[in-house]
């Protein structure tokens, strides 16, 4: 069972890993599909002229967002209150990848074992189509989840030995934009976002992030539990995704 919260900001996804797999954090028990690891698998690029060219399906109020639903040539967006900060996206005809941080999630099931795979909040139904896309044999399972301190706490006393979480952490944090240097380093610049610092309260270290570059929204992705073998991760995920997982990087000590 599969559902999606419109109200959180977060899309974490954890799964069980166990330590009898004899290359760091590495496990090899599904394949891509062949569909997905050969030439289609890239991101999905449209025209400008497709792009603006929309209609609105849906426009609705909740409690907690303001929704629309748009329709172009090449996809159907929901995107969220005044920023039309895109929630989850559905692309059409044969092309499955955004181009975006939701690709990142096809990438975990390589180094984690089989079994139940949860995913939480924001791009749900995105990550959970290009996952099951890639790896058609994929147990998924879906919850709501927030940024605070206390829940990933409690996430992590829930977890399976050795499980991880990814997560999509958003940009950096309001508190973080006001003009100050914030960071020494490239290699720091995680600081700036406030569910990555929870995290690494939540798991001193043992939390690793990476930054989605400008053209894919510079979203903040975390990762839990020690740093896979980067070469051997590269080598078992989707070809679109192979030179991605190496740009993971551990958190330096929470200051």
């Amino acid at each position: 069972m599969l559902w999606i919260s419109l109200g959180v900001k977060f899309t974490p996804i954890a799964s069980p890993l166990t330590r009898e797999g004899n290359r760091r954090g590495l496990f090899l028990p599904l394949s891509p599909s062949a569909a997905r690891s050969s030439s289609t698998c890239r991101p999905c690029r449209c025209r400008r002229s497709e792009e603006e060219t929309f209609q609105v399906l849906t426009a609705v109020k909740t409690r907690y967002n303001d929704i629309l639903v748009v329709d172009t040539p090449k996809s159907r967006m929901l995107l969220l209150d005044s920023t039309h900060n895109v929630h989850s996206v559905l692309q059409k005809g044969n092309e499955k990848w955004t181009g975006s941080y939701w690709d990142e999630f096809a990438s975990l099931p390589a180094i984690v074992p089989e079994g139940p795979i949860a995913i939480y909040g924001l791009g749900g139904g995105t990550a959970a189509h290009l996952m099951l896309d890639s790896w058609p044999s994929l147990q998924l399972e879906g919850w709501e989840i927030d940024e605070i301190v206390e829940t990933w706490l409690n996430l992590s006393d829930r977890l399976m030995p050795d499980g991880r979480l990814m997560v999509n952490c958003g940009g950096v944090s309001e508190s973080s934009m006001d003009g100050k240097i914030h960071h020494q380093s490239v290699d720091d610049t995680w600081i700036q976002n406030s569910t990555i610092k929870a995290l690494a309260v939540a798991f001193p270290g043992q939390v690793h992030w990476k930054r989605t570059p400008e053209s894919q929204g510079q979203n903040y992705l975390a990762l839990t539990g020690p740093l896979p073998d980067l070469t051997s991760w590269s080598a078992t995920v989707p070809g679109c995704l192979s030179e991605a997982v190496k740009q993971w990087r551990t958190c330096k000590t929470f200051p």
